[in-house]
């Protein structure tokens, strides 16, 4: 659902951030539909979604239209202003620290691209079933999240909700 926010050129240079976990590479295949003239990146922190994600972007690896690689989003391997997009489903939960991770996308977007978070769990309260589990996530709230992004560099932010799910849209 938090696609539709974007309307990205046909011609557009994206990253997507945790390419691997949140449906395993499939948000790539989507992205690429989404501007077929453009090219798609995408970086996991986790070798084992790395190889998940390539092997469902097979075919758009091959022609040129795709990458995938094992990186940190706190130390993205891209120039500056590279992107017109970033996304990032279901990840930021993991992104450490996450000030430096926000500054690192900021740095990699374009003046005037589009930044796009979709996370379902927004609640730290209703969260900690989730951070008892899982070993370092940590569950923002939109609040919090929207003044890192300030922080970082981005001037116009915007939260959209839809039950659970939190869609932050921010450029730079």
């Amino acid at each position: 659902w938090g696609l539709h926010f974007l309307q990205p050129a046909p011609d557009a240079m994206v990253l997507d951030c945790g390419c691997g976990g949140c449906g395993g590479g499939a948000n790539i295949k989507t992205l690429l539909k989404l501007c077929p003239k453009g090219k798609v990146q995408g970086i996991d922190y986790s070798a084992v979604s790395v190889e998940k994600a390539r092997k469902v972007n097979a075919g758009a690896i091959a022609a040129g239209q795709c990458t995938v690689q094992q990186a940190s989003v706190a130390e993205l391997p891209f120039e500056a202003e590279q992107f017109d997009v970033v996304t990032a489903f279901e990840t930021v939960y993991f992104w450490s620290p996450v000030n430096i991770a926000l500054s690192e996308v900021a740095r990699v977007l374009r003046e005037g691209g589009c930044f796009l978070i979709s996370l379902e769990a927004s609640d730290p309260e209703l969260g900690k079933m989730w951070t008892e589990r899982i070993d370092g996530m940590v569950v923002y709230t939109p609040a919090e999240l929207e003044e890192r992004l300030h922080e970082a560099g981005f001037s116009s932010i915007r939260t959209i909700r839809k039950k659970e799910e939190i869609h932050i849209i921010a450029y730079k």
